[in-house]
């Protein structure tokens, strides 16, 4: 075989190897170095076959890595909203634990002091009686302050008053009547 034959061979290092090109130079076959991605220009079989082929595959490579992006995004998504979410249910049950103490600091500072706490009391019939027979506007309104006394006293006979209080009377509570 004395006629030499050309091979186009992709710059690959990996093909490159000293013992490849002894081989190729003793089957009378020259070697060239076409760039990498060019061979399918320059051999028959790469532009019938491997560039369709190689050129789907990277298609369905492209494809596979925009799809798992897409995917990681997705997730992405999925993953902020539950952080979202354990965020808040964070706050809440911060936000109950620090109110419940809260509570029970207050609660414990109301208990010591109860005495400051108002309480409206009402007032007992012998005050309510005192209060509208010593009225001066009801007593200078009649002309007879003994009118205002008999009315008084005839509802204490009734058992809905006590007897009339006289401004003279002093008023002394008796344990038995506080308790009506």
């Amino acid at each position: 075989m004395d006629d030499e034959i050309l091979l186009l061979w992709g710059d690959v290092s990996g093909h490159w190897t000293q013992d490849v090109m002894d081989n190729a130079a003793s089957i009378n076959v020259v070697l060239l170095k076409v760039p990498t991605r060019y061979t399918y220009a320059c051999q028959p079989a790469d532009v019938a076959w491997n560039h369709p082929f190689k050129t789907r595959l990277c298609r369905r490579w492209v494809e596979r890595l925009r799809a798992r992006i897409a995917n990681h995004h997705a997730q992405e998504r999925i993953h902020a909203a539950k952080a979202r979410e354990s965020t808040n249910k964070i706050a809440d049950i911060a936000s109950k634990e620090i109110q419940a103490v809260a509570r029970e600091k207050i609660a414990k500072l109301q208990a010591e002091n109860e005495s400051a706490a108002f309480e409206l009391v009402a007032p007992k019939r012998q005050e309510i009686t005192a209060w509208i027979a010593e009225s001066p506007g009801i007593a200078e309104e009649q002309e007879n302050t003994q009118t205002i006394s008999s009315v008084l006293d005839g509802l204490a006979d009734l058992g809905v008053a006590d007897e009339a209080v006289h401004s003279s009377d002093k008023f002394i509570s008796s344990s038995s009547s506080d308790d009506e």
